[in-house]
């Protein structure tokens, strides 16, 4: 018996970070509807990614990091052509997908916002670790996409037996 080694199969076009991004400047330009696979590789480490986007453009940018049991607490920021800060998050709102299924992640650490942008034109994704950590496992997949509707069902008792023709109770 090994470790765990947790990982996560993505359906998007997938990147890698490439440094040096740590200022706007040197943003990589990646494509909507895809996921960069990054990392927070020192203490103060800030990645910067740019996108295009027209103007009333519904985008979704997400972490997917301590849900992978990464180190990261991430906080995202996306920034407008000016570097005015139009949205930010630290933490995922709280819902089903805030643990992993045995409930032993009390905390979310991930980050997700929706905006909508106000312009065409270039926007920058900025993400950072919040409590000023880094290191080689400090991995984080940021996705940026176009919403899509979606759903998670949870329920107490986590398994139900129904004879056939039978009805249970749920929360």
């Amino acid at each position: 018996v090994s470790n765990y080694v947790h990982y996560e199969v993505g359906t998007l076009p997938e990147s890698m970070e490439v440094e040096d991004n740590n200022q706007m400047k040197g943003a990589g330009l990646v494509n909507l509807e895809s996921t960069v696979n990054g990392r927070i590789d020192a203490v103060g480490d800030v990645d910067f990614f740019k996108f295009k986007a027209v103007k009333d453009q519904k985008i979704k940018v997400s972490t997917n990091a301590r849900r992978l049991y990464s180190p990261v607490d991430t906080l995202i920021r996306v920034f407008d052509n000016k570097g005015n800060v139009i949205a930010w998050n630290d933490d995922m709102e709280g819902c089903g997908n805030m643990t992993d299924r045995t409930g032993l992640i009390t905390h979310n650490s991930d980050s997700e916002l929706e905006f909508t942008a106000p312009a065409n034109g270039i926007y920058y994704v900025q993400v950072v670790d919040t409590q000023n950590k880094g290191g080689p496992t400090y991995a984080y997949r940021l996705d940026i996409v176009e919403p899509k509707p979606d759903f998670d069902v949870y329920v107490t008792p986590s398994a139900i037996t129904i004879p056939s023709g039978g009805a249970a109770k749920a929360t």
